[in-house]
């Protein structure tokens, strides 16, 4: 070999770490995807001065799933009660997670799986509104245009997609109190911003 062989061969290797094996990226899934146990769940509470409270945090698939039992059965005591109850309302808003069997839950995935947005409206309001695009979504990004399929909470609404001087009337998902949607079509994929109203 000759000296500039030599000299570009050290070149390498120093490149590559001192003649070091390069560190091999993780394969494991990502909290959410396929493969993974975990989900990541963000809740959010509406404030009355316009602002929210998010709050982050990692479960397992079974607490996820302990939670939509939860909700079932929050829904079957509706069912039995004759609807809302009030002091159940008031009750609920201190759980600010999606735990909150009343919030509308949103899901990055189809059939209510993968990563999880939980929005909570205070009984005291009217409505809500939220830009997904403010919502923190793991590796760098937010929520605008994730959304796959939901279960709405006590509070019926839509998604929309909205810019900032006007909502369209094409791209949009309403749903009922309480309504699963297990897909969007393609075309609902860019909605962006949730709304919540009284029933």
């Amino acid at each position: 070999m000759t000296r500039l062989g030599v000299f570009a061969t050290c070149l390498s290797m120093l490149a590559l770490g001192c003649g070091e094996a390069p560190e091999e990226a993780s394969t494991d899934p990502l909290p959410g995807e396929e493969g993974s146990n975990q989900v990541i769940q963000t809740s959010v509470l509406a404030r009355q001065d316009g602002t929210f409270e998010v709050r982050e945090r990692h479960v397992t698939r079974q607490e996820q799933q302990a939670q939509a039992d939860a909700r079932t059965a929050h829904i079957q005591r509706l069912a039995e009660n004759g609807g809302r109850n009030v002091e159940q309302a008031l009750d609920a808003l201190q759980q600010v997670d999606c735990s909150n069997s009343q919030a509308l839950w949103l899901y990055s995935a189809a059939n209510r799986t993968g990563n999880q947005l939980c929005l909570i409206k205070p009984i005291a309001y009217d409505m809500a509104w939220l830009d997904l695009g403010l919502v923190y979504y793991p590796l760098l990004s937010n929520w605008g245009g994730r959304v796959r399929s939901l279960w709405a909470g006590e509070d019926p609404g839509s998604l929309q997609y909205c810019t900032a001087t006007s909502c369209s009337i094409l791209f949009y998902v309403n749903f009922s109190d309480y309504q699963v949607i297990n897909s969007f079509a393609s075309s609902q994929w860019i909605v962006n911003w949730a709304y919540l109203h009284d029933p």
